[in-house]
Parts: structure tokens; C-alpha cells; sequence
């Protein structure tokens, strides 16, 4: 579970209803009470995540419309968070390869010479 995206209530459930959004599970506490941040069990893997338009049909359920435009806002968000993620690390790839490549040039122009 740590590591994908659940929807939580944002405050105390009245009549049935609260207002709902996602967040990102980073730990795990078993609890023998309530709190105000119940979870509805609905929740999406980084890898579904990817496909916006396909966690958002998931996630958005049967809800009230405000709470599948708070859903639909938090998703985008760490849609974009996950995206920004995967470009940082192909970033440090790449360099990684050219720092590499630098280095394999250098010794080539050495023995040359």
C-alpha cells in the first residue's frame, strides 16, 4: 500500500457524506478508533496513475460533484508529481551516460596520442 494514492475525507463524515480528496500513502496505522481522516478504500498504483483519465474514472466513484472535482485536483496534482519524478530520474540517466561517454573520450584521446 505505501507508495500509492488512496481517497481520504477531509473532514468527519455527516449523514453519509464528506468532503473527499487523495493522498499519497506514506505510512501504515492500525488504529482501534476513528479518525477524521477515513479512508473509502479506493486507491490506484503509481503505474494506473500514469493513466490519468482511467484513475480518475476509478477514483471518482459515485461521489457528489464537488467531491469528484476535489478528487479530480488532487489526482492531477500527483499525476504531475509522478511525471515530474519519472523526468528527474531519466535527467540523472542521461547524465550519467554523458559523464560516462566524457570519460570513455578522454581515455580514447590519451591513447592516441
Amino acid at each position: 500500500m505505501i507508495g500509492n494514492y488512496i481517497t481520504v475525507s477531509t473532514r468527519e463524515y455527516i449523514n453519509g457524506h464528506a468532503p473527499l480528496t487523495v493522498g499519497k500513502v506514506k505510512k501504515i496505522n492500525i488504529s482501534s478508533h476513528r479518525g477524521s481522516n477515513w479512508t473509502r478504500n479506493q486507491f490506484v498504483t503509481p503505474e494506473h496513475l500514469l493513466d490519468f483519465r482511467g484513475a480518475y474514472n476509478y477514483l471518482k466513484h459515485d461521489y457528489l460533484s464537488y467531491n469528484r472535482f476535489a478528487i479530480w485536483v488532487a489526482l492531477r496534482y500527483w499525476h504531475n508529481e509522478l511525471k515530474r519524478t519519472q523526468i528527474r530520474k531519466k535527467q540523472r540517466q542521461i547524465r550519467r551516460i554523458r559523464w560516462n561517454l566524457k570519460k570513455i573520450a578522454k581515455k580514447a584521446t590519451k591513447k592516441s596520442q
